[in-house]
């Protein structure tokens, strides 16, 4: 069994990080070991909730959650994360993890390779005695097929972009809305729909207070192809629940995706692998809110830099 160890400058937004939390975590980037295990991946949501999630060994087997907070009891250059125990929610690989609004979605692969993708939502609550919310899963429900699945959370609006293919092939997202019955938290998923051609997707919502009033902005990257090459980006927008098709996402094409700075026309803005994103407000509360955009992604196959 190969173990890694994971450590807390896994706050690659490996999910979608506010930008309070890259504040407060920038100055304390020393590694510190809080579980053991491979794959992980973050999410966090003001003022400084994490939930972290995991699999336990190479290959399927058990997956592990662990939530958290970041605390700085007296300057931003003593950040720390308090971590709760890890416990086991699920059976599976290649997990990923967005959080928003209060709520947290969680998508992963069934199986080696190309085969079920599964989902499931959980809410912080707040039990009789205890100190702090604690993260309450619900069923876990088969909403697709493929690999290298990933997602994104504003508010009860969900995006989730995954592989058709073990290798570079077709890319597919599929939107969604959280609902809730009888205290049952579940997903109402549109179709899924082929979007562009890829390997290892990442997506970002906009963080909008009110997401099922309008649109959402959205931001994709992927690899071009397998291994160290180009990285494409995508930017685009989420069209309400009574638009036609329900949910679509309407990207911006090949000649005008270059609005982001550093973007070609053709979507390329770097060369590397295993990209990740996340899309943040700056100015919420004006009558423009902004968007700024944090990727990371490797600079090389295996053990190498992170630009």
């Amino acid at each position: 069994m190969r173990e890694m160890r994971l450590a807390v400058k896994a706050l690659a937004i490996l999910g979608s990080v506010v930008v309070g939390l890259f504040v407060l975590l920038e100055p304390a980037l020393a590694d510190n070991q809080y579980d053991w295990g491979v794959n992980p991946a973050l999410t966090g949501e003001y003022p400084g909730t994490l939930v972290e999630v995991h699999q336990g060994s190479d290959g399927v087997g058990p997956l592990w959650y662990r939530t958290g907070h970041v605390s700085a009891p007296c300057c931003p250059e003593i950040a720390l994360v308090q971590w709760d125990d890890s416990s086991q929610y699920d059976i599976g690989m290649n997990p990923a993890v967005a959080m928003g609004g209060g709520f947290v979605v969680e998508v992963h692969q069934g199986s080696n390779g190309v085969g079920p993708l599964w989902y499931r939502v959980g809410s912080f609550v707040i039990f009789p005695g205890a100190n702090h919310p604690v993260l309450w899963w619900s069923a876990s429900h088969q909403y697709d097929f493929g690999a290298f699945p990933a997602v994104a959370v504003s508010g009860t609006r969900v995006v989730e972009v995954h592989q058709a293919t073990s290798g570079a092939g077709s890319l597919w997202y599929r939107t969604g809305q959280i609902q809730s019955a009888n205290g049952v938290l579940a997903i109402a998923w549109n179709n899924s729909i082929n979007y562009d051609t890829g390997a290892h997707p990442a997506v970002s919502l906009f963080p909008d207070p009110d997401p099922s009033g309008g649109t959402t902005t959205v931001a994709e990257v992927h690899q071009a192809g397998d291994g160290v090459g180009p990285l494409l980006y995508l930017g685009g927008t989420v069209h309400d629940y009574y638009s036609f098709p329900q949910g679509y996402i309407s990207w911006a094409g090949p000649t005008n995706r270059n609005y982001t700075c550093g973007v070609s026309a053709n979507g390329q803005y770097d060369i590397g692998m295993r990209p990740a994103i996340a899309i943040t407000a700056y100015g919420v509360g004006g009558p423009q809110p902004s968007h700024t955009l944090a990727e990371l992604h490797q600079f090389a196959d295996g053990v190498g830099s992170l630009p």
